[in-house]
């Protein structure tokens, strides 16, 4: 996904169709759910390879036994890196699951809203 850019929080957000006029907090908690789905739509018509599809899977394992989605911390997004590196020659690609999953996990650390565990 070499022609994808980079993803600001506030695209991620908005992406994620969350009213940007709405308290500072209630914009910034990015979670798993919402970060997958601005891959997604960041992707559009490109197939999906083996490294994005283990990349998702470790995604969805993370917040797969909770009720409801989870803010993502480093700790998924390096599960998420692993997993994507590990199916594609050891690299990932930039804009894609796990160069999102970090994005999001950089902000929501900055706006203290993740502390590196599991939430």
């Amino acid at each position: 996904m070499s022609s994808a850019q980079e993803m600001r929080p506030a695209d991620i957000a908005a992406s994620a169709g969350v009213d940007q006029d709405v308290a500072p907090v209630a914009i910034s908690l990015v979670t798993i759910g919402e970060a997958l789905e601005t891959v997604a739509s960041k992707i559009g018509d490109k197939p999906l390879t083996t490294s994005d599809a283990r990349a998702i899977q470790s995604a969805e394992n993370a917040s797969a036994h909770l009720h409801q989605d989870k803010v993502v911390t480093p700790r998924d997004a390096a599960m998420v890196h692993s997993a994507e590196a590990r199916n594609n020659d050891g690299r990932v690609q930039k804009g894609g699951v796990a160069s999102t999953m970090h994005q999001v996990t950089a902000h929501n650390e900055t706006i203290g809203l993740s502390t590196g565990g599991s939430v």
